[in-house]
């Protein structure tokens, strides 16, 4: 899943580069949760096709949305991919804790099922990504250094 969610990346990439970042965004994950239902309650080759599928279309939108965070803060790059990049990483490490007591009062059958739902609920967020995106970014004010 994780290498075919490497592939998705390089293929979100440059399929946002053609059609936008936002659809990228919003299709790849709202395509995600059937893929990943449909792995859940498969088995034998099908599982491991629906599990690639899904890793694919799951990770395919992380790379842009690092870059969606560039476009907006044009000149923080550096700032808007480490807020991306340590802001998601930093979230999904504290979930692991949250995620592994509800696993104990609620099974991880039921947990499982849950989280799949959490791609689409992230794409239905990505609907409300302004389009204009690029054009309401603000100018930070210079910082003063001294000696300037």
């Amino acid at each position: 899943m994780l290498f075919a969610g490497a592939v998705g990346g390089l293929i979100g990439g440059y399929i946002s580069d053609i059609i936008g970042r936002k659809p990228v965004i919003v299709d790849s994950l709202i395509l995600a949760t059937p893929l990943l239902y449909l792995y859940l309650n498969s088995s034998g080759a099908l599982s491991y096709f629906l599990v690639i599928l899904a890793g694919t279309f799951l990770l395919s939108s992380f790379s842009v949305t690092v870059v969606l965070a560039q476009d907006i803060l044009k000149e923080n790059k550096a700032m808007a991919s480490g807020l991306m990049l340590g802001f998601t990483i930093g979230l999904g490490g504290l979930g692991v804790g949250l995620i592994g007591l509800l696993v104990e009062y609620w099974g991880i059958n039921t947990i499982i099922h849950l989280l799949v739902l959490f791609p689409l609920l992230a794409g239905l967020i990505g609907i409300t990504i302004n389009d204009d995106y690029h054009k309401i970014a603000r100018k930070p004010k210079r910082l003063l250094l001294q000696g300037d």
